[in-house]
């Protein structure tokens, strides 16, 4: 029982730091109870699943997602509590969303909507929890990404993906190859590739050393600002047009009888956003934010918005649409108001407009 109870204790403290390391203060009581409603959202979470994929979730695994959801519920307070200083019951919501927040803001408050913790934390089980908070968008992260440059002659190149780059990032790509001229090496003979900091460390310095050591592989570390939205995707700081979507992380088995070029390619791909998204004053917000908290009471956000029974209706008849293009990514809003809808394909369906799946007016 004592053994019990000074982890628990142990656990309260390593999160009470990794808080305040932060400049986020809280009391022990206070980080007990988020502890506490983490354990009882993974319980029920687990219960609604099948036996044998109840014990797939090994105990640690279960402790480690118990502390990163007590976490995001300590930030997502402290965030809440930030938004409320600034909006009143009275505002115009729709107002405050479309001109005092901006795309970062809503596309990191939207992850507060995902409320599954198996799914919200799956690409998460290498992170140590100070990672956690570095990388992922509920704690508004920003960070660097690396770049690294892979030898033309050892690899298979893919020639599209370095015009792309290039062109979207000209900048960029000249400081990477005037840094490796300053190593005299010739930037010609190689190919540029950004990667996450994490997949770094975890994986491809372990498991490709011998590249590094023969020059087949060079790491240009902490290269690129960049910021997390939602489904993992990272923009660049100061671009909002383009966003590099890291796919499913492989297993560690599976990464060390990969080449590098395969290895990297699975973790690095630059998307467009679609190309009627942000025009003429226009802001989108993320479908997924309607399931996050308001930022003017303890509801949910559609809850505090006009026509909130037509938007509950909606996000349900999305949950059940199983076409992927035909799910909605984003609503568009201008001056204070509802606009239309953005789909995955990227169609845009106006308010108003007879082809629109719905009619919707938030004045």
């Amino acid at each position: 029982m004592n053994q019990k109870n000074n982890a628990y204790q142990g656990s309260i403290q390593q999160l009470r730091f990794l808080l305040f390391e932060i400049g986020l203060a809280f009391s022990e009581r206070d980080i007990g109870s988020f502890l506490l409603q983490a354990e009882q959202q993974l319980m029920i979470e687990l219960n609604g699943l099948p036996p044998h994929l109840k014990t797939d979730i090994l105990p640690l695994r279960r402790q480690q997602l118990i502390h990163q959801q007590a976490l995001s519920l300590a930030y997502q307070q402290q965030w809440h509590q930030q938004w409320r200083k600034q909006t009143s019951k009275e505002i115009n919501l729709w107002s405050f969303l479309s001109e005092k927040t901006d795309f970062r803001t809503l596309e990191q408050w939207a992850s507060l909507g995902e409320n599954n913790l198996l799914s919200r934390f799956q690409h998460c089980s290498e992170y140590s929890l100070r990672e956690l908070m570095l990388y992922e968008p509920q704690f508004q992260s920003q960070f660097n990404l690396h770049w690294c440059a892979l030898k033309k002659s050892r690899f298979a190149v893919n020639v599209e993906w370095e015009h792309q780059i290039k062109n979207i990032f000209p900048e960029l790509y000249m400081r990477w190859a005037q840094t490796l001229q300053n190593q005299q090496l010739k930037p010609e003979h190689y190919i540029p590739c950004p990667v996450h900091p994490a997949h770094w460390r975890h994986q491809l310095f372990k498991h490709q050393a011998q590249h590094c050591q023969a020059h087949d592989l060079i790491l240009l570390p902490h290269f690129q600002p960049v910021w997390v939205g939602l489904n993992q995707k990272i923009y660049p700081a100061g671009n909002n047009r383009y966003y590099f979507y890291l796919k499913e992380t492989p297993t560690k088995e599976a990464i060390a009888t990969l080449s590098i070029k395969e290895s990297l390619n699975l973790h690095c791909q630059l998307e467009k956003q679609p190309s009627n998204s942000q025009n003429n004053g226009e802001i989108l917000l993320p479908f997924k934010a309607l399931s996050s908290p308001s930022p003017i009471s303890n509801h949910l956000l559609y809850e505090d918005l006009p026509n909130s029974k037509a938007l509950e209706e909606l996000i349900q008849r999305n949950a059940f649409n199983k076409t992927t293009d035909q799910s909605i990514s984003y609503l568009i809003m201008s001056q204070g108001r509802l606009q239309g809808l953005l789909f995955e394909e990227g169609s845009i369906h106006f308010a108003g407009n007879k082809e629109s799946h719905l009619k919707l007016r938030a004045g």
